[in-house]
């Protein structure tokens, strides 16, 4: 059997290396990226990746299993800071705060005519819940920003309705598509809806120092946000995965029809120029595997096969010099 060869720029990750757990725990349970540098859930034991989920109302407010949270940085693969702390999910959105504590939070949220549920925690450096609050349901990305606010992409269910939310319930918190949540969880800013483009499943979504970008499904469109101003430029590719950007230089991740596509281009007032498509593959120039999902934090784009991390970043040099080439 032969491998079809690919056209287009061949843009290889690099291995950064792998992540040192904590001592005492060694499974990755949720992986993120934080400002700074990748942010784990480590378990310990085998069945360390089970729930200690309740049945029923299945929110935050009751202890779990025991779990290490940890921070990396690029300069040093030991943890950089570690909290250990009870947590009752098997899998959730993970990102360090400014005050050295972290946001844990599940992706569903039901909302009963008792209340909502409280589907998000920040555990605090000694390892105690210091507050408890409510993001809505159908969460598809969650980043915190530097100043400790809440960024928050939803899916189709989220922003149209479910779990009691809409259908006999109050409207989705999340039915703009795009959220950003005060560090005290009162809602902030929303994607407008009379923009004319509305979000109908955020697919992707990247906070960084110099704004945030999101990539809606339904219309094919990049979404800027800069100074809480919006911005909508068409992409004409279906399926993006992840976006990373620099200025205004982008990097779409995949597409419907091709997972390992990289489409390189710049925004424009209401465009995306593209400008090259090449496809991403491993260090070893193998395929990159489908169960890896982009975590793309500012220009990197990050992967994580278990405690591995793999790399590509658009502002390193090599990485420029393709992106200046016109396609």
């Amino acid at each position: 059997m032969t491998t079809k060869r690919r056209r287009g720029t061949e843009h290889r990750l690099r291995h950064v290396g792998a992540l040192v757990p904590p001592d005492g725990f060694g499974t990755v349970v949720s992986v993120g990226m934080g400002p700074d540098g990748p942010v784990v859930m480590w378990a310990g034991g085998r069945e360390a990746g089970r729930a200690a989920v309740q049945a029923g109302r299945r929110d935050l407010a009751e202890p779990g299993r025991t779990v290490a949270l940890a921070s990396y940085t690029t300069s040093d693969l030991r943890p950089d800071r570690v909290v250990v702390a009870p947590v009752p999910v098997a899998r959730a959105f993970i990102q360090p705060l400014p005050d050295g504590g972290y946001l844990v939070a599940r992706s569903r949220c039901v909302w009963t005519p008792e209340g909502a549920e409280k589907n998000a925690v920040v555990v605090g450096l000694d390892g105690r819940v210091v507050r408890r609050g409510t993001l809505g349901d159908g969460i598809a990305h969650l980043q915190v920003d530097r100043d400790g606010r809440i960024w928050v992409g939803y899916f189709d269910e989220g922003i149209a309705g479910n779990n009691g939310w809409r259908f006999g319930g109050p409207e989705p918190l999340g039915s703009s598509g795009l959220v950003r949540w005060s560090p005290t969880f009162d809602k902030e800013w929303e994607f407008p809806t009379g923009t004319g483009s509305p979000i109908t499943e955020c697919d992707a979504m990247n906070v960084s120092d110099d704004g945030v970008i999101a990539y809606d499904y339904g219309g094919e469109t990049l979404i800027g946000v800069r100074n809480d101003q919006p911005s909508i430029h068409p992409t004409g590719t279906e399926g993006v995965r992840g976006v990373v950007f620099s200025g205004e230089t982008v990097g779409l991740v995949g597409s419907s029809a091709d997972r390992s596509l990289f489409t390189t281009g710049t925004l424009g007032g209401e465009s995306f120029n593209q400008r090259r498509r090449g496809y991403l593959s491993m260090p070893s120039g193998k395929p990159v595997p489908r169960a890896l999902r982009p975590e793309c934090r500012g220009s990197t784009l990050n992967l994580f096969d278990g405690n591995d991390w793999y790399q590509l970043d658009l502002d390193s040099p090599l990485q420029r010099s393709v992106t200046a080439v016109s396609g």
